[in-house]
């Protein structure tokens, strides 16, 4: 066995085995109670937490990591894999301190430690492969891991439904991965991942039956990354993770759905190769980017609106390593982890909030019909716009050229800009002082998103390859994505500027829009009406499902 000086590689596997051994004193403990398994699962967390913020501190003050058996299989760790690895045992950490107090009663409580801290050490296996083989063997154990949490209410249909669409579906991304690896292996052998472009200038030229290895290969890797990442055609088994409680729906959503673009990050030399794979990449992100956005807004049910928010996030995280926005993705993917999380585990108190609201007196009137409506949007277009161009040319004046840069900057825009019209619609005489305000912290925000995404370019760039952009698919791919964007933005504005046209707007839609619902009841998503989970949520928090269930109709969380 070899490995890099210091200590850091005893640390890095201490990162990626510390919730394997949890799980495992967890299984030996479940006799003996199931609260002190799942202690000894978040204990064990917690430590791959804490030596995952070592490790990333190495790396970035030094040099990468290795540990393994020569230049074989092992774990290796640069920055990349050091963020990842922090992100991925921070959300595993969260989620299990979360559920120790949610599922309390369940009577598969220690199993969900036991698939949750499994899945969060595979996970961090494969953030952290070292060869082409280990990140395989660490990506299936994580979708095993995966299914078997689909299935923890597995006295609901529903959810034996989403495990079998799970487990139907990563047999076939799996199944293409493990494959690509076999390919791999019979060709160059076990390929190292310490250096990707090393490793894809190995395939470069070889042939298998006839086919060009680089091409298959780089086809297969989409398909594993697709079906991962839950987007179209193999994106029907993420609605039905909402059957799922709340602790496994969050897992799932802010950190293993996140895999798939991990993968097309860390494999993108050979990606490269074979530009017909990214373009493949790129219709199937745009599509259900836009296919996950409008089925969020058919749903009724909180869940069911996070579950299709992020097929529509990971597609576009999909788009952006299309186009060699490899950082920007990193980025995006990171932000999405840790905001999604808190939105599942805070699903319960946004229904109560919404009821709140419901009842609550409309903050303001918003009159003056289209005219103030036009002048409110062409304030906020200008003003965010001129915020927006300030803040690149005094911290990131190459961002707009960087490959992805002009769709993420638009983006931003038209987010500044939906925030900046609400803040001019809802204000009241008098207000102009704190609307400025308002203004003048977007104008921060907006600031430093764009030295965010500079900083995090800067450094990650020792472990992304150069974006050759003759490799990537064409920028022009993006403006019917960017097309689609402003579109829905304008509707929404005329609606919101002119009663008259959203109410013919909102007939026109109806129909539309019970169409929609009912596909994604179709796709396998739970129905509104279902039998109650095990118990009700008590006001305390607890979760006791080790009640009988209750024959009583009540909707879905």
């Amino acid at each position: 066995m070899s490995a890099s000086g210091g200590i850091i590689p005893a640390v890095l596997a201490v990162t990626v085995l510390a919730p394997t051994a949890a799980a495992a004193l967890a299984s030996l403990l479940i006799r003996g109670g199931g609260e002190r398994g799942a202690q000894a699962a978040v204990a064990g967390t917690a430590l791959g937490t804490l030596a995952a913020a070592v490790v990333l501190v190495a790396v970035a003050a030094g040099d990468p990591v290795f540990l393994g058996f020569g230049d074989g299989a092992g774990l290796a760790a640069g920055r990349l894999a050091g963020v990842l690895l922090v992100l991925v045992l921070l959300v595993g950490l969260v989620v299990q301190v979360f559920a120790t107090r949610y599922l309390q009663g369940d009577p598969r409580y220690a199993r969900f430690f036991v698939l949750t801290a499994v899945a969060v050490s595979a996970t961090a296996a494969m953030v952290s492969a070292g060869t082409i083989v280990v990140l395989a063997v660490a990506w299936v154990l994580a979708g095993a891991a995966l299914v078997g949490l689909l299935a923890h209410e597995r006295g609901l249909p529903a959810a034996r439904r989403a495990a079998r669409r799970g487990a139907a579906i990563f047999t076939i991304g799996d199944g293409a991965l493990v494959l690509a690896a076999a390919l791999i292996v019979a060709a160059v052998g076990d390929l190292s991942l310490r250096d990707t472009s090393a490793a894809a200038a190995a395939l470069e030229g070889r042939e298998v039956l006839g086919l060009s290895l680089p091409a298959l290969v780089a086809t297969l890797i989409v398909i594993a990354a697709l079906a991962r990442s839950a987007q179209v055609p193999f994106g029907s088994w993420l609605p039905g993770t909402v059957a799922a409680p709340t602790p496994v729906s969050a897992l799932l959503h802010a950190g293993i759905v996140n895999a798939g673009g991990i993968l097309l990050v860390m494999l993108a030399p050979i990606l490269v190769l074979a530009p017909g794979a990214i373009l493949v990449a790129f219709a199937a992100g745009a599509v259900t980017a836009l296919y996950g956005t409008i089925l969020m807004l058919a749903r009724a049910d909180v869940k069911g609106q996070l579950a299709h928010s992020t097929m529509g996030q990971m597609g576009f995280m999909v788009v952006q390593a299309s186009l060699g926005a490899l950082s920007a993705a990193i980025f995006h993917l990171v932000a999405h982890g840790m905001y999604k999380a808190t939105l599942f585990l805070g699903s319960g108190s946004v229904i109560h909030e919404r009821q709140r609201l419901r009842r609550a007196p409309r903050a303001a009137q918003r009159v003056g019909g289209a005219g103030r409506g036009a002048r409110d949007a062409a304030v906020a277009l200008s003003v965010t716009f001129a915020l927006l161009a300030g803040s690149v040319a005094l911290i990131a004046p190459d961002l707009a050229a960087q490959p992805g840069g002009l769709i993420l900057l638009a983006f931003a825009w038209a987010t500044a800009a939906q925030a900046g019209f609400w803040w001019l619609r809802l204000r009241r005489p008098g207000d102009a002082a704190r609307v400025t305000a308002a203004f003048a912290l977007l104008g921060l925000a907006i600031a430093a998103y764009v030295g965010l995404l500079s900083a995090f370019k800067t450094f990650l760039a020792p472990d992304l390859p150069a974006a050759d952009l003759s490799g990537w698919a064409p920028a022009w791919l993006a403006i019917p994505v960017l097309a689609v964007a402003a579109l829905a933005l304008a509707l929404n504005w005329i609606a919101e500027a002119s009663p008259a046209t959203a109410a013919r707007l909102g007939a026109r839609a109806a129909g539309a829009r019970r169409a929609l619902y009912a596909a994604t009841r179709r796709a396998g998503d739970v129905p509104d009406t279902v039998r109650a989970l095990p118990g009700r949520l008590r006001p305390d928090g607890a979760h006791p499902t080790a009640r009988p269930l209750d024959p009583t109709p009540a909707r879905s969380l």
